[in-house]
């Protein structure tokens, strides 16, 4: 096409543009400044089911590419910051009660993280 590929944020990943959102673990978005920069994007996707967004593809690749590396990092991980589990409303011992939790779950998506119960969404990825 005669078209240049560069990286959306430069070769550093550190030219963009920020704005600051304080949402979750979400402190800023950084719109990669030659996507800002861009008259004209042309995608190239494949088509992905995605585990907490819904079909993936174009719209996705767009939505979360035009972003720095750190801010795509952030935007994955704001799903797992919502908590599921109060200890502090259970009777019993805890670690048990951790432990059967953990063993009727049948994705195996709940496990233990810094002594708390967590959800993995993204069993494909660990």
């Amino acid at each position: 096409m005669g078209c240049p590929i560069i990286p959306v944020a430069g070769l550093a990943d550190n030219y963009y543009i920020e704005k600051e959102v304080n949402y979750r673990n979400l402190r800023s978005l950084k719109l990669g400044g030659n996507c800002k920069d861009a008259e004209v994007l042309i995608v190239l996707s494949h088509v992905k089911g995605h585990n907490t967004a819904g079909f993936g593809g174009a719209i996705k690749n767009i939505a979360l590419g035009c972003y720095t590396r750190d801010t795509r990092s952030s935007i994955h991980r704001c799903n797992q910051l919502p908590k599921y589990w109060f200890p502090e409303k259970c009777s019993g011992n805890i670690e048990e009660i951790m432990k059967k939790l953990i063993e009727v779950c049948p994705y195996k998506a709940i496990r233990v993280k810094n002594g708390t119960l967590h959800v993995v969404f993204d069993l494909g990825n660990q």
